[in-house]
């Protein structure tokens, strides 16, 4: 009892967040249809490893009967869905707002570190009523599951920088392996955990070497499967995006020569609200891109303050750090908004930090434990 009282707060919070994202996408989403024409393809894998037992031809190649080309983890998230709902997107968006509200948990306990207990659960409230989370949260695109477990990824290196306790840099690569396999450019997130590795473990000597030898074959063990099964189809290791050697080629030729200019795929990136360059359906309306710029372009601003105000803190470095390992690929090559929604939570962090330290240290407004 003890527990759920000093903890009452909190628990209000994640239930009443939980019951708001059930009303969402019950009565604002059809249920019968999807918002991102990218939905098709995970989806269709799922209904194809259902009936034939693999994931078949990717629906964007099936004049040339080419298998299917993308991650496969949210293919394989979206198999039981497809087996007993037969086309009906609703338990998915539920078990989707289920995860993001369940990691609002890491949130609490990372802001626990970063402030105090009254902004941990300010940032917290934000996270679980975060417009662009509820949004994501029902929406069956690869978002609904990769911004939880980036989360895990970020909370699991934190806990090791915190702890030092290399059990969780061991998961945080594990994670890692699997968010590639989700969305492939998460992989930039590597040169993070490789530069954490280091600070924390700055002697080369045996422990080094061994620790560094156990995190590449975690990570390599995890990719072995998928790996496998690109190599038998095209006789060529491709992970873990599965084309052919001349469909690769193709496909890199395209990425190189119709990327955007670093600028124009800075300003998508970092738009406050989805456009129609992202999806044209209600939710990139006028009314609703009015709730995005009012919650967004705050955090957007806390992100660019914030190292003034931290930039000796160990945890913000590597918060920071990781944020801009994360946008790499997609600032160089392709940009979207809705590339960034999976690390706004960041942000939400930079936010909650960055009023606590005005409020209390330049304006001497002290607030209670």
């Amino acid at each position: 009892m003890n527990i759920l009282k000093k903890h009452s707060f909190l628990i209000s919070i994640i239930v009443i967040s939980f019951l708001t994202r059930m009303l969402f996408v019950s009565l604002f989403m059809d249920n019968t249809k999807y918002y991102w024409e990218d939905t098709i393809h995970y989806y269709t894998a799922a209904e194809n490893i259902i009936s034939q037992g693999d994931f078949g031809i990717d629906p964007e190649r099936i004049e040339k009967e080419l298998p299917f080309s993308i991650e496969p983890v949210y293919s394989i998230f979206l198999v039981p869905f497809a087996y007993f709902a037969n086309g009906n997107f609703l338990w998915i968006r539920i078990v989707q707002e289920f995860l993001y509200v369940l990691s609002s948990l890491m949130m609490f306990l990372m802001l626990l570190v970063l402030v105090n207990r009254n902004f941990a659960l300010f940032g917290t409230f934000i996270y679980l009523f975060y417009p662009f989370y509820i949004y994501f949260g029902g929406v069956v695109l690869t978002e609904g599951i990769y911004t939880p477990i980036l989360f895990s990824y970020v909370y699991a290196s934190f806990v090791y920088l915190k702890n030092d306790d290399i059990k969780y840099f061991y998961l945080s690569i594990f994670i890692l392996a699997i968010l590639g396999h989700i969305k492939v450019q998460s992989w930039s997130l590597g040169l993070s955990s490789m530069l954490l590795f280091l600070f924390m473990n700055w002697k080369i000597n045996l422990k080094f070497i061994g620790r560094s030898v156990l995190a590449t074959s975690i990570f390599l063990l995890v990719c072995l499967p998928w790996g496998i099964r690109n190599y038998e189809l095209n006789d060529k290791i491709s992970l873990p995006r599965s084309y052919g050697v001349e469909q690769q080629e193709s496909e890199m030729e395209y990425r190189f020569n119709e990327r955007s200019s670093i600028l124009q795929n800075s300003i998508n990136y970092f738009s406050p609200a989805l456009t129609g360059v992202d999806s044209k359906n209600k939710f990139t309306s006028s009314s609703y891109n009015i709730i995005s710029i009012l919650s967004t372009s705050p955090l957007l601003l806390a992100t660019l303050l914030i190292p003034f105000f931290f930039w000796r803190n160990k945890y913000m470095n590597f918060l920071y750090l990781t944020f801009i390992c994360y946008a790499l690929p997609y600032l160089v090559l392709f940009a979207r908004t809705r590339f960034r929604i999976p690390v706004d939570f960041i942000m939400i962090i930079f936010f909650a930090s960055l009023i606590f330290i005005v409020i209390e240290k330049y304006f001497s407004l002290k607030v209670s434990k």
